[in-house]
Order: structure tokens, then sequence, then C-alpha cells
């Protein structure tokens, strides 16, 4: 009998014969890290650049005391921390916990920095004011984009932002004519990445509709609630209420200042190089075969290309499917530091 090691074989000798397909099929994501501000505030760091949503201090219920680092771990910015990264600074409106003024110290102190501001906050000609309405930008290769709303008599916006690759969307306070101003973001994206909504708990609400329609017209990878600072435990609510409607959305719930959630590069790169390739596939036969060096734990897991933690066969189809342009890996669900 034709047994499952000899097709194993098999396949390892014919492997080279997938062509290899240019493209974003075959690209791996370069992983992402979340870190949680308080409030409406975020903190994404993918690759070299870190973007930061509605930063504030005043809301933390629990503020360090004198003396004790405020810092990302903390759920603080330490303007000494963005020396590493391109940094951009993006704020939906004025409300006071969703801007924090000492944002505009940072400029003094890191020389690769962008702001995005809701409304006309200044007059600085390096600031981007997206005061719309659906006002666009672009910095490198950063994309930018707003919808406005005016529902507490205040402009505010929610961005949209492109960025290696990710469709990340922050609400902010946006309250408006959400299908209309959705069916404008499907021109700019199909799906979404990483969504932070109003986590409100009530079906009927406006801003539960309105993540609810998010959800099924862009299907968000990730979706992270937001609450007042120390309503935190109203997020579980929300994320239960959320996934009895809609299937397939994964809902992180912080509990406090500073949790972070990392999502690895995506399944399939199984060495690493940043896209999915015949080597990658080549790679994943040799550890199911047990050929050569022991896999690595983080190679272990980019191999499970269908997410059911287990390397075999079905792993090695997928990574074919996805050089192929016909399919893709499981996205990963992140690890909370």
């Amino acid at each position: 009998m034709f047994s499952l090691f000899s097709a194993l074989l098999l396949l390892h000798s014919l492997v080279w014969a997938v062509p290899e397909v240019s493209g974003t099929a075959g690209t791996a994501d370069p992983g992402i890290h979340v870190w949680y501000l308080g409030s409406n505030g975020w903190a994404v760091n993918i690759g070299e650049k870190l973007l930061v949503f509605d930063y504030q201090e005043g809301s933390d219920p629990n503020p360090p005391a004198a003396g004790e680092g405020r810092n990302l771990q903390r759920g603080y910015i330490d303007p000494a921390e963005l020396d590493s990264f391109d940094t951009y600074v993006f704020v939906t409106h004025a409300h006071q916990d969703h801007f924090e003024p000492v944002i505009l110290d940072w400029q003094e102190q890191v020389d690769r920095i962008n702001y995005f501001f809701g409304w006309e906050a200044g007059d600085d000609p390096e600031h981007h004011y997206m005061i719309g309405p659906r006002a666009q930008a672009q910095v490198g290769d950063v994309e930018v984009y707003t919808i406005n709303s005016y529902h507490t008599g205040i402009p505010e916006v929610a961005f949209l932002v492109r960025v290696e690759g990710y469709t990340i969307y922050h609400n902010g306070d946006y309250k408006a004519e959400y299908q209309e101003d959705y069916a404008y973001l499907q021109t700019v994206a199909d799906d979404i990445d990483i969504a932070f909504v109003i986590g409100i708990t009530y079906e009927g609400h406006q801003y539960f509709q309105q993540t609810l329609c998010l959800a099924e017209m862009f299907h968000p990878t990730y979706v992270f609630p937001m609450n007042r600072e120390g309503d935190e435990y109203k997020s579980l609510q929300f994320a239960q209420l959320l996934t009895s409607h809609v299937s397939g959305v994964n809902v992180l719930c912080p509990e406090q200042r500073g949790d972070d959630y990392l999502i690895e590069g995506g399944r399939g790169d199984v060495n690493l190089d940043g896209v999915i390739n015949i080597l990658d596939v080549i790679q994943a036969v040799n550890i199911l075969l047990e050929i050569g060096n022991p896999p690595m734990e983080c190679e272990n897991r980019a191999a499970d290309c269908n997410g059911d933690e287990n390397v075999d066969i079905l792993d090695i189809l997928g990574m074919i499917n996805v050089i192929l342009g016909i399919g893709e890996c499981q996205p990963r669900l992140p690890r909370i530091m």
C-alpha cells in the first residue's frame, strides 16, 4: 500500500515543480504588536513604524507613582521610545479622553514623527488636518482616510490606515450615516485586519449597529473594543454579543493599561524570511519527515498553515495554494504578552 510516508517523499521530490508566483498571494505579513493605552488609546507597531491613536493620560484610575516608569509596558508613551520608530500620531477629535496636548511635545524630541488630526487643531504646516468630509493623506507608504461626524457638536473622524499590507480602523467617537461612509471605505479596502471600535453592550445602540455593519462588510480579523478606563470588563460582554452575530471574528479584550498583544508573522512563512515560497514548502516537508535539525517552535507554528495545531500534509497543500494564489493560511491568534 502506498503509505503517507511514501507520498511525502514523493511530494518532497516533486515540490520544486511548483512555480513561484509573484505578488501578494505569496507575501507573509511582518507581524504586529498592539498595546492598550487606556480608554480609546492604542499603539500599533508594524516593522519600523509605530502608530499611536487617541493617546491621553488623564483617564488612568491608577497612574504611576512619582519616579515610576511611564512606558509602553505601563500603557504610556515615553518619547525616548519613539526614537526607534517612524511614528504616526492620530487624534480623532478634541475631547479630553481622546486628545492629550502632551503629544505635541513629542515633536521637539523625536525626528521622525507625523501628526494626523480629525479637525483643524492648529496651523502647523507639517501636520495633517483631516477636515474632510472624507479626507485623504499619504506619508510615504502610509495611507490615511477619514469619515466624519459631528454628533456631539464638534468635528470628529474615524481613521482607516493602510500600512505595510495591513488595514487598521479606529472609530474614535464617529457616529453618522455609517452605511454610506462604509461603502466609501470599501472603495479603499476590501477587508480590515484590526478594528478599534466602541464596546457598547446594547444591541439596539447605533455604536453596536455600526460595528456589526463594519464586521459584515469588512470581515475584520481582530477587533479591540474601547470603553471608559475602568470599565474594561464591559468588553467581554461586547465580545459575546458581537460573536453571537458574526462568526470568524476574534475579539480581544484588554483588562488594563499596558496589556499588549503580539500577532506574529503569518502562517506559512516557515523560514521566517517575510515571503511564502517553495523554500517554506520544502522546510515544512522536512519538519513532517523529521529531516535535518529539529525545528524551532516558531517554525513549527509557522508551518501550521490551517491553524489546527498540527503540522501535516494539509498544511503543505495549503502553502502550495498560497503560492499559486488560490488559497490562504489561517490568521494567527495573538499571544498576550
